[in-house]
């Protein structure tokens, strides 16, 4: 699929500069990883990015109000969001805490 203005359209090859969306099945894959016509074309080398120069700690939330607002109130699907978000944004890392009780995300930018 290409993305031509505002619009999706199903085509059989893409050209330089072509936004394209490409559909996988049997893996998820990462930001950093090529995809090639054929086995024997070498993939493009991933250029290192800067490490995070912020962190964050999202925790339980134990006031009066918690799970009283909001979609992600349990560590569990907070978790599962930071995740999501993690593969397709190279700028965060995600990591929990020993007794599971926070993540810290580190980022670059605005978080």
């Amino acid at each position: 699929t290409v993305v031509r203005g505002v619009a999706r359209e199903p085509v059989k090859a893409a050209t330089a500069g072509d936004i394209v969306s490409v559909s996988v099945t049997g893996f998820i894959p990462r930001w950093t990883q090529s995809l090639v016509s054929h086995a024997k074309v070498p993939p493009v080398e991933c250029q290192p990015i800067d490490p995070p120069v912020i962190a964050a700690r999202a925790s339980v939330n134990d006031s009066p109000l918690a799970g009283k607002d909001g979609k992600y109130i349990t560590m569990n699907s907070i978790g599962e969001r930071l995740e999501k978000e993690a593969l397709t944004n190279p700028a965060i890392e995600i990591e929990q805490s020993p007794n599971r009780d926070y993540f810290e995300i580190r980022g670059r930018g605005e978080m």
